[in-house]
């Protein structure tokens, strides 16, 4: 795989002059620095994944890996000031045409809301994309969280309701699962003050 990616085009561009073996290392440095950045460079085909691999269709191939680096990437969400190019492709809502490319043109973020600023970047494809692209230190405090936007208004009622913020909210859940029949009257007053 890195030696694979150490001659594209992308690797060419990001370490002009540099010899494929030492892109090739630094490829493998950061894949423990942050595997799956770097994963979502290397050519599906190039991934290693097993000697079964091979036997399936290249477009079914493709399309198969191509899903699971997007969900991969749903689950982990992307750091909208400094992901790469590679990563942000991944991202639903940004996946087709040049949106990826639009965002980076498009940064600095203060929050997320600036997001809907981006060239090319509509109501859905913000809805989709929002819950998945976090901006750490900004003027949105759960902006740096996986609570989609459209989600706030139920998020800020539950650490309230908690006495909590998002500093310590990870114990005062904890501690509200120790009393469990707290913790479903909880949600339940979530789910019917905001409708969720």
């Amino acid at each position: 795989g890195a030696s694979v990616w150490s001659v594209t085009e992308a690797a060419a561009k990001e370490f002009s002059g540099s010899a494929p073996a030492s892109i090739g290392a630094i490829s493998l440095g950061r894949r423990v620095q942050d595997p799956m950045s770097e994963l979502v460079r290397v050519p599906p085909r190039s991934l290693g994944l097993g000697m079964y691999q091979h036997d399936l269709p290249e477009k079914e191939l493709d399309s198969a890996l191509k899903h699971a680096s997007i969900d991969a990437v749903a689950q982990v969400g992307v750091d909208g000031n400094s992901c790469s190019l590679e990563l942000l492709k991944n991202v639903p809502g940004l996946s087709r045409g040049k949106l990826a490319e639009e965002v980076i043109q498009a940064r600095p973020f203060l929050n997320r809301g600036d997001l809907t600023k981006v060239k090319g970047l509509g109501s859905k494809s913000y809805e989709n994309c929002a819950g998945f692209v976090r901006i750490r230190k900004g003027s949105e405090e759960l902006d740096s969280t996986r609570v989609h936007p459209e989600s706030y208004p139920v998020a800020r009622w539950i650490l309230s309701n908690l006495n909590a913020n998002l500093a310590n909210f990870s114990n005062k859940w904890t501690a509200a699962k120790s009393d469990e029949a707290m913790r479903k009257d909880l949600l339940r007053k979530a789910a019917s003050l905001h409708g969720v």
